[in-house]
Formats: C-alpha cells, structure tokens, sequence
C-alpha cells in the first residue's frame, strides 16, 4: 500500500513516506520500496487486514495511527 497526496493548490500529486526524510542518514539515497510502501494482508473470510512494515515485518496501525511524511523530492 502507498499514499499520496492530491494539493489543489498547485494541481500536483505529492508522494508520501512511512517514514521521515529527516530521520535517514541520506535523505535522498534510500531504497524506495522500504520507504514508500506499506504490506497489507486481506482476510477475505473475516473481511478484515492488517499492515505490516515491509522491512521489520511488524505490524503498524494497531491501536495508534499510521504516519505519513511528505517526500521532499530534490
């Protein structure tokens, strides 16, 4: 799963991350599958999912909302 952002303002779409810019080593030189998506499982027999991050495979979203930060592109 990816987000982004519609900004009426400028007419453009802005891509979100599953974590911020700020906290990389490099801001700008990190592999964009760890950054920009999240895993979601579906159970279709419940009708329910859940999200995991993609590198730690831990599960987000449980109890406390999912961030997204706004991907600074260079």
């Amino acid at each position: 799963m990816t987000a982004k952002f519609f900004d009426a303002r400028l007419g453009v779409f802005v891509k979100l991350m599953n974590t911020s810019q700020g906290s990389l080593p490099d801001k700008f030189n990190f592999v964009p599958e760890d950054k920009f998506y999240y895993k979601v499982e579906l159970d279709r027999q419940t009708k329910t999912y859940e999200i995991f991050d993609v590198v730690t495979n831990q599960r987000v979203g449980n109890g406390t909302p999912i961030k997204w930060y706004e991907y600074i592109n260079p």
